[in-house]
């Protein structure tokens, strides 16, 4: 039997006593009706942590070397950096999506998306 497509998570930590389960894996069978945003905002409400102090905590959700989406905290959903981007075009050849979310550390995370988004 051929084993279900999945989704694999990783994340950076964001303090010192975050660093004990780095990085943070978890896997996730990846469904017909999934989408792009619905799977970053599923993250942003399972997967990554939601109390984180300071102004705006965010994240760059990264497919490889490429970046597919901001997420913060204070936001109701996150913004992907191009609406070109789609399931299938981060899928490996496994039919997999691997995604990891980097930490943005002091930095606003709409300023990153807008730098991000010019430059996609």
């Amino acid at each position: 039997m051929k084993k279900k497509p999945r989704i694999y998570l990783t994340r950076d930590s964001v303090c010192l006593g975050d660093d004990f389960s780095a990085p943070h894996e978890r896997e996730w069978i990846l469904k017909n009706e999934n989408d792009l945003l619905g799977i970053i905002n599923q993250c942003k409400a399972d997967y990554l942590p939601t109390n984180i102090q300071g102004n705006n905590p965010g994240w760059i959700a990264k497919s490889g070397q490429s970046n597919i989406a901001v997420v913060a905290q204070n936001w109701k959903e996150a913004k992907l950096i191009s609406t070109a981007l789609t399931i299938e075009s981060i899928k490996n050849e496994k039919g997999n999506v691997v995604l990891h979310f980097e930490y943005l550390k002091e930095h606003e995370p709409e300023d990153v998306f807008r730098a991000l988004s010019e430059n996609a």
